[in-house]
């Protein structure tokens, strides 16, 4: 509660699979590398959030600024502005209040240890679908590959069952139906977000083994085409750019090598980075 100019880092030991409120956080990086039952976060300003697996429900009620991540089973949105959503939910997220430029885009993180959070999100579904605790083999059966554990947790990562870009609004029109309008047409404030500025978030901790080796790691959801288009020619650029770096002498090499080192130095300071960077390192060095 109240997390000011903080970097958290929530695994499964510190979020124990509760329920989880994120209340008036400002300027936060939060990580939930956890599964939850729900997540509820109310009046959060210029955060970034990112959970794993949630069994339940998603909401997200008074937030500015605010680029949430997250799987969950449902949505709801309320009253938030300046709000990026990268989600994979299979069933429409559901759009009530005021809310103002509001953009929706397909679920693009994975972090080592998504898969076991999956599994465990799909055995809470299971236990309150039957009130009981699931028997030792069907748990175990739980753990046999991530597209199953996803299906299980009815977080389905196949495209056609997620329901980022279909969301509902709950806004009532005089003299017409009660039932919730469908559609970004039916949603005033929301939009989808840009395939050409759409990029995978890089959560800095939990790195999985292949993205730590320099290799590339599949997302976990099914993108559109449009978004995988844009990211294979991202990546056709900075292969071209790495080449023409290649082939610098050496005088050149090191002018672009100092000219890159300040423009990132530029950007952690510009974008916060620069603090998450040293509460990461701090946590590091007392873990």
């Amino acid at each position: 509660v109240g997390a000011r100019k903080r970097t958290i880092v929530l695994r499964s030991s510190e979020a124990h699979s509760h329920s989880l409120q994120l209340l008036d956080c400002h300027s936060a990086y939060i990580y939930v590398l956890a599964s939850v039952r729900s997540v509820e976060l109310v009046g959060c300003c210029s955060c970034t959030v990112v959970v794993g697996a949630i069994g339940g429900v998603l909401s997200a009620h008074y937030c500015e600024r605010l680029s949430l991540h997250a799987t969950a089973a449902a949505a709801r949105i309320g009253n938030c502005i300046d709000t990026s959503l990268f989600l994979c939910v299979n069933t429409p997220p559901l759009m009530w209040g005021e809310n103002h430029r509001v953009s929706l885009a397909p679920y693009g993180t994975v972090y080592r240890g998504l898969r076991e959070h999956m599994a465990a999100a799909a055995g809470m579904r299971a236990a309150r679908a039957q009130l009981l605790g699931s028997p030792a083999e069907r748990r175990a059966e739980v753990y046999r590959g991530l597209r199953e554990h996803m299906a299980a947790a009815q977080v389905c990562a196949q495209l056609e069952r997620n329901c980022w870009a279909r969301p509902l609004s709950a806004a009532r029109r005089p003299r017409e139906s009660d039932e919730p309008m469908a559609g970004l047409e039916g949603c005033p404030g929301c939009s989808l977000h840009p395939p050409a500025k759409y990029l995978p978030f890089h959560v800095p901790v939990d790195v999985p083994l292949e993205a730590a080796d320099g290799q590339g790691v599949p997302p976990v959801c099914e993108l559109p085409v449009a978004y995988a288009e844009a990211l294979a020619a991202c990546l056709r650029r900075l292969d071209d750019f790495h080449k023409e770096v290649s082939a610098l002498n050496g005088s050149g090499m090191r002018e672009v090598q100092h000219a890159l080192h300040l423009r990132f130095k530029e950007w952690l300071v510009r974008t916060g980075n620069m603090r998450q960077l040293h509460d990461l390192m701090c946590a590091h060095g007392a873990g």
